[in-house]
């Protein structure tokens, strides 16, 4: 019999089944439905529990209340939800039972979460100061809280105390659920995943299939927070495991979070297609609340928004306006983005230091919305005001990405330290802050993020006077990237600034007597070549390009090329290329190090000159400035001894100068003897792969001009 099957049995034989394995039944049969999201079905056991104990047990009917209370709130009732919590916390005030009280005021705050109408905010805030008055305060325990936030974050510590000595894990899992709410804002992602690994091992000693999912999806979110390239490998366990769960929540979870990270690598329709699927399983459901419809709205927007369809995002921000706390977020975005800054600039002091202001929730947005005010406009001093008051906040944020609590993603924050950079001029700092967002892009497999992040490098480049010549190559490739994503914003933002970087005409020299000169014919054009071939047949490669063909033998720097002709614009991690056949596994192992030595900021400093040189090296040898290369690198193998002997044994910055940096090393050295093999055999070749060829932590094959190859 199913767990449906027993509760109904159980529950109309009444007094003939034990009371205590009655209401056991209905509880157990309340959970299966709500895995197989049946909310309906749900309530109804949950409500012939609550009817079943008598009111001589108000310890057993309080937890009954805070778990239908729940479920109520899930249906969308908000008058029977606040009913039902109001009966759980009086009580657990008449009882005198701190503990119970915070638990039902925890298990509240879990499931009100961004969008909930005022008086069950109101009602939460309640329950949870008077759980922290009658646990902390009147238990004796210190406190320095003065916000309804920081009272919060103690009550879920000492609670989570509680219930990891309680023995009891069902009420662990949610003290852990409710202590990873309560630390959620930029910054704590370590000590939330901390969190996520023990959510994990709850739901597996308890062989609890459909928590593992819900504890792996935490996880992988708060890797890509934290800018860890792991997070693909955790995803795919994740969308493992959902797919061998009866659930519908699980069914659900596997497709937003499969829309989220199709976006993040620029499979923009597999998102939409992904998150329309996931909405319309959770309107089969009955669970399309406010808060669901505002995330799925809002991630919708933010590709819309990216791929430039203004007609989309303008329908969508009509949506938004109805269920989003923020909507005026998300238009000021917009609108800086169709280059209104003026409107945006207005939102964002309307906004500054009052009531209205953006909650943690929303942080990140609140963050991207001033740094690209405070990188555009025109207002001097709102512009300086910005950039102090985003500063502190944004340099413990290096390496990290901007992400709701449950998905929304806004880009690396090295991006918008950037924009804040450039809006005052430093355009060393800028190009530093790109420079690490592109780096951090690459890593993560995000390659319109990386695109839009060496957008705005160049125009940081152009802005300090680096050679145009130089950067009129870099603008074409990075232009021929974007529209391969579909950019629409960033291809118009860089056709006006590529007339800007174009090289200046030659200045006609003072007429002298010379022999006169024969012009030499003009080289073959990439673009106009016949056909461009890059295949294998056994072990030997057929390479053509430019009208000329030749054969070479297998080798893996050709392998290599191979990769990156196949993926032009975006990056391919060092690691990556060194042994694919090695597995994500064994791949994301290699790209480890240590435990962290070294202060975040000085890290920061010696990632961000890694960075700079890697690109910088690669460039030199692109002009065949041989000299230039050797003495950059001889720098970069200076820093990395440097910070050898600054971590010491064991330091988790040493991956830069262990497996890593074996790779990044190894692959491009087999990737430059191939070229310069190709030299001799096929020189038009060698010379467009040395132009397009970039090679460091991450690999990249971005041409001036776009190349098709047969593979």
């Amino acid at each position: 019999l199913s767990a449906g099957d027993l509760a109904h049995h159980a529950h109309h034989a009444g007094g003939e089944v034990d009371l205590d394995r009655r209401v056991a039944l209905l509880q157990a049969a309340a959970r299966h439905a709500v895995g197989r999201m049946a909310v309906d079905e749900s309530l109804v056991h949950l409500r012939r529990a609550l009817a079943a104990i008598p009111r001589d047990r108000p310890r057993d009917r309080a937890f009954a209340l805070v778990e239908l209370g729940w479920m109520v709130l899930r249906s969308g009732d908000i008058d029977d939800c606040r009913r039902v919590f109001e009966e759980a916390t009086r009580l657990a005030l008449d009882l005198d039972d701190p503990g119970l009280l915070t638990r039902a005021a925890l298990s509240l705050r879990a499931a009100v979460w961004l969008v909930a109408p005022q008086e069950v905010q109101v009602t939460v805030a309640g329950m949870v100061d008077e759980a922290h008055r009658r646990l902390l305060v009147e238990g004796g325990r210190p406190s320095s809280a003065t916000t309804p936030w920081e009272r919060e974050q103690e009550l879920t510590a000492v609670a989570l105390d509680m219930c990891r000595s309680s023995g009891d894990d069902q009420a662990l899992w949610d003290a852990l659920n409710a202590r990873h709410d309560a630390l959620w804002t930029p910054g704590t992602v370590a000590d939330r995943m901390a969190l996520t690994d023990e959510l994990t091992a709850v739901a597996r000693r308890n062989d609890a299939a459909g928590l593992e999912v819900e504890a792996l999806g935490f996880h992988l979110l708060d890797l890509l927070e934290a800018g860890d390239p792991r997070f693909a490998d955790v995803h795919e366990a994740f969308q493992a495991r959902a797919g061998h769960v009866d659930s519908a929540w699980s069914r659900s979870l596997a497709r937003w979070t499969g829309a989220l990270v199709a976006g993040l690598e620029g499979r923009f329709d597999d998102a939409r297609t992904l998150l329309d699927e996931s909405m319309a399983v959770d309107t089969r459901s009955g669970l399309t609340s406010d808060d669901v419809t505002s995330l799925h709205l809002q991630v919708r927007w933010s590709i819309e928004l990216h791929q430039g369809r203004d007609d989309a995002v303008d329908a969508l921000l009509d949506r938004i306006a109805a269920v989003h706390p923020h909507p005026e977020l998300l238009r000021a975005l917009t609108a800086v983005d169709r280059g209104d800054v003026e409107r945006a600039a207005r939102t964002v002091s309307e906004l500054r230091g009052t009531a209205a202001e953006p909650g943690r929730w929303f942080a990140p947005l609140w963050i991207r919305l001033r740094a690209e005010v405070a990188g555009a406009t025109a207002e001097a001093d709102l512009a300086t005001a910005l950039a102090a008051e985003l500063r502190p906040v944004l340099a413990p944020l290096a390496g990290q990405w901007a992400l709701m609590a449950q998905g929304a993603i806004d880009g690396p924050f090295d991006l918008w330290a950037g924009v804040v950079e450039a809006g005052q001029g430093d355009h060393d700092a800028a190009v530093a802050r790109f420079s690490a967002a592109a780096a951090s892009a690459d890593a993560l497999g995000a390659p319109a993020w990386a695109v839009e992040a060496r957008a705005r490098r160049l125009a940081s480049r152009r802005a300090r006077g680096d050679d145009p010549a130089a950067l009129a190559v870099e603008v074409a490739a990075v232009a021929a990237s974007a529209r391969g994503l579909g950019l629409a914003r960033v291809v118009e933002r860089l056709a006006r600034l590529a007339p800007a970087v174009a090289a200046p005409p030659a200045v006609a020299p003072a007429p002298q007597a010379v022999a006169p000169v024969v012009p030499r014919p003009p080289a073959p054009s990439p673009s106009a070549a016949p056909e461009a071939v890059f295949r294998r047949s056994g072990d030997v490669w057929e390479l053509a390009f430019a009208g000329t063909s030749v054969h070479v033998p297998d080798a893996k720097g050709v392998r290599d090329i191979h990769v990156l002709l196949g993926r032009p614009g975006m990056g391919v991690r060092a690691v990556d290329l060194l042994d694919p056949e090695a597995g994500a596994a064994g791949r994301a192992a290699r790209s480890m190090g240590g435990d962290d030595v070294l202060d975040e900021r000085a890290k920061t400093a010696y990632r961000n000159r890694l960075t700079q040189l890697d690109e910088e090296i690669d460039a030199a040898l692109a002009r065949r400035a041989d000299r230039r290369a050797a003495d950059l690198d001889a720098e970069r193998t200076a820093l990395i001894d440097e910070l050898r002997r600054a971590t010491g044994r064991g330091g988790r910055s040493r991956r830069l100068g262990d497996d890593a940096e074996r790779a990044r090393k190894a692959v491009r050295e087999r990737i430059r003897d191939t070229i310069r093999r190709l030299a001799e055999l096929h020189p038009a070749l060698a010379d467009h792969l040395r132009e397009a060829i970039r090679t460091g932590a991450t690999c990249s094959y971005e041409p001036a001009e776009p190349v098709t190859w047969t593979r």
